[in-house]
């Protein structure tokens, strides 16, 4: 008679014994991989929810060789080993690998076995890259990788160096069809030096191979966690750059703004509606707008906005003569706070030049609003630069490009070889700086003398140089546009133009310009050309001393080394310069323009 048939019960309960026996045998499997928390790009406090890393597919990671880089190298590596049996690690050099290493915690790490390390240099990357990366990948096996590891590559960047279009196409298949066999993350990173901006092009040319891609940027002081393509529960994410601070304990976090776009527009901040505004700024205003606070002077500016992220700053340009001190209070907040930081100016006692302006918006200001513009247009002003990121680029050397900003201290009227001397000088900076300069031929009247015309001379800005030969005068005007130059020479003299000069010739261009300083040299070579320093009286014909000068400005200011120009002949003509070299307008002189022109 046949045995009864085991009810259902027993049966599950033997399963489950059996289950339970199994799950205590040594050499099973530890924590269901289900259980293990996903890896995710180990950065806290992230204003919105991004996806974790990815499996089944790789991750592109670039950022520069430097602390914040490696800090969060580290970071990702926790993450991994938070989220997977092991580790596989590779670096390009042992070095790398002793610095990821280093802190206590992945030492221990290291000595349970659950990271195992393995060196690749550049060298052998770049080998293997023009051959097939089949072979690396293979290696990759040999060494000890095994789908239950996660992959962190501290360093692949040789991989993508001198390789040809038909390289990369043949490796991102390769890579593709190596990551779907894959069970956990792989994340590839490459740094990025300094001669190598073209690394992020591949990358992003690599969107087969490298679906996921995210990148660390370093603007003046500030980390930023860009995604360049990501996914997260609203949608893909691109060009989204969320700002970074190191905390307490030296580990990356997020700041709370969140920039957006290829054109980097603001989209979220703390303190992006906060304004700090100096008190020479609000003359005009009956009431503070919401969220402004008004400050004192520049120093109180720059301790309200110790902390900030996405504020404004409206800074009063101040006069001419602490143009310098304002320049360096510029430069200063740009390069201690994020670029999400805006920095503004406003002229209020007096108006800045042109190459004041450049200078400023070179050395981080964002804008800079004019006098003539009613405080009612700078609030609507202030309102719309909320979104403004400054994303230029920071000079290195700002206090030698703050120099070539800056013309010469002297002005007024110079003898002729001082004169040639210092618009040289200004005419090199200019070359650095693209600065365009303006130098008129002023020719006289046949009654009247060189005396009458310079004594008529009433021109008191830095730069703005005058000097005679045997039938003109020549006035070089720093920084004056085409446009201005007319309006700025009327008013240069106390008698207007058409009872001085018959006509003038300008030269709005360098080559133009320094082509005529040749041709006034030669002659004054050949033939001394008069000094008016003596009618003119000595407290015009040396308006500034080296010993008088500012202490800031001497040492801003460098100390340029003009080679002399070579001797010309004087029975052969001078051969013409090339069309382009001069351009020069003469013209007689007649009725002003009507129109007011703004002085440069």
């Amino acid at each position: 008679m046949p045995a009864p048939a085991p009810s259902s019960s027993n049966t599950l309960s033997a399963r489950i014994g059996r289950l339970l026996t199994w799950r205590r045998l040594p050499g099973g499997p530890r924590t269901p991989a289900a259980k293990r928390p996903p890896a995710t790009l180990a950065v806290e406090g992230l204003p919105e929810r991004i996806a974790a890393l990815p499996t089944r597919m790789n991750t592109a990671i670039t950022g520069p060789d430097d602390a914040h880089f490696h800090r969060w190298q580290q970071q990702l590596l926790r993450s991994l080993l938070a989220s997977a049996r092991g580790v596989f690690v590779v670096a390009d050099t042992p070095q790398a690998m002793d610095r990821l290493l280093a802190p206590a915690d992945l030492q221990e790490a290291l000595q349970q076995g659950r990271i195992q390390p393995w060196i690749l240099p550049l060298e052998a990357q770049a080998h293997i890259a023009q051959r097939r990366l089949a072979e690396l990948l293979s290696e990759l096996h040999t060494a000890g990788l095994r789908p239950h590891h996660a992959l962190l590559c501290t360093n692949a960047a040789g991989l993508l160096q001198r390789t040809r279009l038909v390289h990369l196409e043949r490796m991102s298949g390769q890579w593709v069809h190596w990551a779907r066999q894959r069970h956990r993350a792989s994340v590839w990173c490459f740094t990025v030096e300094v001669g190598q901006p073209h690394i992020r092009s591949i990358i992003s040319a690599l969107a087969r191979s490298f679906l996921y891609a995210a990148h660390l940027e370093v603007h003046a002081t500030e980390p930023g966690l860009v995604l360049e393509r990501w996914d997260s529960p609203q949608g893909a994410l691109f060009n989204t750059r969320y700002g970074l601070e190191p905390g307490p304990d030296g580990l990356l976090r997020a700041n709370g703004s969140i920039v957006r776009g290829s054109a980097a527009r603001l989209a979220q901040a703390p303190d992006a509606e906060v304004v700090y505004a100096t008190q020479a700024c609000l003359n005009e205003l009956r009431a503070l707008p919401q969220h402004w606070n008004a400050v004192d002077n520049w120093q109180a500016a720059e301790s309200a906005v110790q902390s900030a992220i996405g504020a404004t700053v409206l800074l009063d340009a101040g006069t001419p003569e602490h143009f310098e001190a304002l320049a360096t209070l510029v430069h200063r907040l740009r390069s201690t706070h994020p670029p999400t930081l805006k920095i503004a100016v406003r002229e209020t006692s007096a108006k800045l030049r042109s190459h004041h302006e450049r200078a400023l918006l070179q050395l981080g200001a964002n804008e800079v609003f004019y006098a003539e513009m009613r405080m009612a247009r700078v609030v609507r002003h202030v309102q719309k630069m909320r979104d403004q990121v400054y994303m230029r680029d920071l000079p290195a050397d700002w206090k030698t490009i703050l120099a070539d900003f800056l013309p010469v201290p002297e002005q007024g009227y110079q003898p002729p070889a001082r004169f040639i001397e210092l618009v040289r000088d200004m005419l090199e900076r200019a070359q650095r700086q693209d600065l365009n300069h303006a130098m008129v031929q002023l020719h006289l009247l046949p009654h009247v003398s060189h005396s009458m015309a310079l004594k008529a001379y009433c021109g008191t800005r830095s730069g703005d140089l005058l000097t005679a030969d045997a039938h003109s005068l020549w006035l070089f005007l720093y920084t004056c546009r085409e446009v201005d130059l007319n309006p700025t020479i009327e008013r240069l003299f106390s008698t207007p133009t058409t009872n001085l000069f018959s006509s003038q010739t300008t030269h709005s261009q360098l080559p133009g310009i320094a082509q005529q300083l040749r041709l006034l040299m030669e002659e004054n070579e050949q033939h001394p050309l008069p000094d008016y320093s003596q009618m003119l009286g000595a407290a015009r014909a040396v308006p500034a001393a080296a010993g008088a000068l500012p202490p800031v400005r001497a040492a801003l200011v460098p100390q340029v080394v003009v080679p002399p120009l070579p001797a010309v002949a004087a029975s052969p003509e001078p051969a013409p310069a090339p069309a382009p070299a001069l351009t020069w307008q003469p013209h007689p002189l007649g009725k002003q323009p009507t129109s007011e022109e703004r002085a440069p």
